[in-house]
């Protein structure tokens, strides 16, 4: 059974619909335990979801000496680069700071897969771009991945690029990759 609530009806100037057995418990706010009315409030003085007061409680016990959140930087430009080429930035990066595991990870990653000095990669890709048309992320992932045969370029090839390149050139480009 629904009915209106006249105190809102004089507040709000409109009359909503309440449950009858919310208008009969006479009491219910003085039966409330305290700890509903002295929950933190946020920067439009509305009461946190226990969600929002779980996450920061976590967060400041995890940097105890802070006390306002940290901004995340944006990005202000981004650029591909070849493995080589990551792997350098990298080992610059962890002379200057310590790594995180993810980071000890990937310098691992990339001490494995970068074949050649950042240089010649890059010299690879410019290559690459100039003789045949690439894209530079084309370039990138051909010098990255260093395809060993004519089958396995023309197998990658498929897969980046949509056009089709005759036997002469597959060959052209495996000869510049591998030199």
């Amino acid at each position: 059974m629904r009915r209106l609530c006249p105190a809102s009806a004089a507040q709000t100037g409109s009359a909503r619909p309440v449950r009858a057995h919310a208008q009969a418990a006479s009491g219910w706010l003085e039966r409330r335990p305290a700890a509903v009315f002295d929950r933190p409030t946020g920067a439009a003085g509305r009461p946190l979801r226990l969600r929002q007061i779980l996450c920061r409680s976590l967060w400041r016990l995890k940097n105890p000496l802070v006390t306002r959140y940290v901004s995340v930087k944006r990005i202000r430009r981004s650029e591909d680069i070849t493995n080589a080429k990551a792997l350098e930035v990298l080992r610059k990066f962890s002379q200057s700071f310590e790594l995180s595991d993810v980071q000890r990870k990937t310098l691992d990653f990339l001490e494995k897969a970068a074949s050649m000095p950042a240089d010649s990669a890059e010299a690879k890709v410019g290559e690459l771009i100039s003789r045949f048309g690439f894209a530079r992320i084309t370039a990138i992932q051909l010098v990255n991945l260093m395809p060993e045969d004519v089958e396995e370029l023309k197998y990658l090839l498929q897969m980046l690029e949509r056009r089709e390149f005759s036997d002469d050139e597959v060959r052209e480009m495996l000869k510049i990759l591998q030199s």
